[in-house]
């Protein structure tokens, strides 16, 4: 998968995400003042952490899951070692700070995979499949402004989409409109690219809605194909 435009709100969770290094600084000073001058180890620890950090970003950056994921598993390692720290020194105040990161952490993480698994960064399709498994009954046409071709969705929400062009039509241009058709329920939206799949055959699309109209006539699509059970 390729970005073709991020989104700000991912921009700014990579960015928020660099915070957490000098909350690792902040861990080593609460520690320091438990129990005296640091060991070497500890440091070292310090800089994996951070290296660690700045992976998770550029997984962030790139809308991949495995940012999620390397997260967690940064969150709970830093979670453990405040805990078993507290444990050994008996420094039961550190386990206010050990609640602070867990709130912290866990809001975080919330929002954080709740904007990964936004439709447009789900091509719908494993590495090793050509074509991803449709949503039934959906009829969808891509619109530029120079051409229009007829395409296919494997996922859709009310942030958006993503659509394949159905084989034989392709679009000149980048598509900045979608039409979608369910029985006699129809729904024509203003979109914006976010991401393709790197042959070119998928597009990541976010529904534009610049007024509360426009929010409530994709709403209430996707309430009318959800009850449908075309759409989960």
């Amino acid at each position: 998968m390729v970005i073709v435009r991020r989104p700000g709100r991912l921009t700014f969770l990579a960015a928020l995400l660099l915070l957490s290094i000098p909350l690792f600084i902040l861990n080593l000073w609460v520690m320091q003042k438990a129990r005296g001058p640091l060991n070497r180890e500890l440091w070292i620890w310090a800089g994996i952490e951070a290296a660690w950090v700045l992976f998770c970003v550029g997984s962030i950056l790139g809308a991949r899951m495995r940012g999620f994921w390397l997260t967690c598993t940064l969150s709970l390692t830093l979670l453990y070692g405040n805990l078993f720290f507290l444990l050994r020194t008996k420094n039961y105040a550190l386990a206010f700070y050990a609640l602070f990161l867990l709130i912290l952490s866990a809001l975080y993480l919330a929002y954080l995979y709740r904007a990964l698994r936004e439709p447009y960064f789900e091509p719908g399709r494993r590495w090793f499949e050509g074509l991803p498994e449709f949503l039934p009954r959906i009829e969808a046409e891509l619109r530029s402004s120079q051409s229009s071709a007829r395409a296919r969705l494997s996922s859709l929400a009310e942030e958006g989409c993503y659509a394949y062009p159905v084989p034989g039509e392709a679009l000149t241009a980048e598509p900045d409109a979608i039409r979608l058709k369910v029985g006699d329920l129809e729904l024509e939206c203003a979109v914006q690219s976010v991401t393709k799949t790197k042959d070119g055959l998928g597009r990541g699309l976010r529904f534009l809605t610049p007024t509360p109209d426009h929010e409530k006539d994709i709403r209430d699509f996707i309430d009318r194909v959800r009850s449908s059970g075309y759409v989960d």
